[in-house]
């Protein structure tokens, strides 16, 4: 699962890349891993804007299909 499937609103705490050069590029737009992403807004196979600690970032398509939302933990109901 990548970050292409969020749906504007959701929320997802972003996983590290397994791209070193792609890590050091986020790092310079201050994400990391562990950062929780809001989608604003999704343009077809164009940027996605997502809300960070009050900013705004909009990352292309090709950077979005390589990043991955951290697992949840999922709640046991017993």
């Amino acid at each position: 699962m990548s970050l292409l499937t969020l749906l504007v609103g959701q929320t997802a705490t972003l996983a590290a890349p397994s791209n070193p050069y792609l890590q050091i590029q986020l790092m310079r737009m201050g994400l990391s891993e562990g950062a929780q992403l809001t989608l604003k807004s999704k343009v077809p196979a164009g940027p996605m804007v997502f809300e960070c600690n009050g900013t705004e970032i909009a990352l292309g398509h090709d950077i979005c299909k390589q990043l991955h939302p951290q697992p949840q933990p999922h709640l046991s109901l017993t």
